[in-house]
């Protein structure tokens, strides 16, 4: 079966405070089993290409395999702009992401 035939919208859980799920695009690859399509905004230790089981859906998301990808979201607050961009260009640099 090809991949595209099974791209599908999952909620990945975030917290327990509501609960919190966040939404993410991924393929489906088993019965509770999901390769992401991208990186999560909210949901932690989680990167695009991740192979994820979420058979718990009230839990986070079990790594079944990395998907050779690592998710860095920096918030800045009250920076500078140019401070921000200088810090993620010297880390996608350092870490050769892109």
């Amino acid at each position: 079966m090809d991949d595209k035939e099974n791209v599908c919208l999952i909620k990945v859980f975030v917290s327990d405070r509501g609960p919190v799920y966040e939404e993410l695009p991924a393929i489906h690859k088993g019965e509770f089993t999901y390769k992401l399509l991208s990186s999560p905004g909210l949901a932690l230790n989680l990167a695009k290409g991740d192979l994820i089981d979420i058979k718990d859906t009230n839990s986070p998301a079990v790594v079944v395999k990395r998907g050779g990808n690592f998710c860095i979201n920096i918030y800045a607050g009250g920076w500078l702009e140019e401070k921000s961009k200088s810090l993620r260009l010297k880390s996608v640099s350092c870490w050769g992401g892109r």
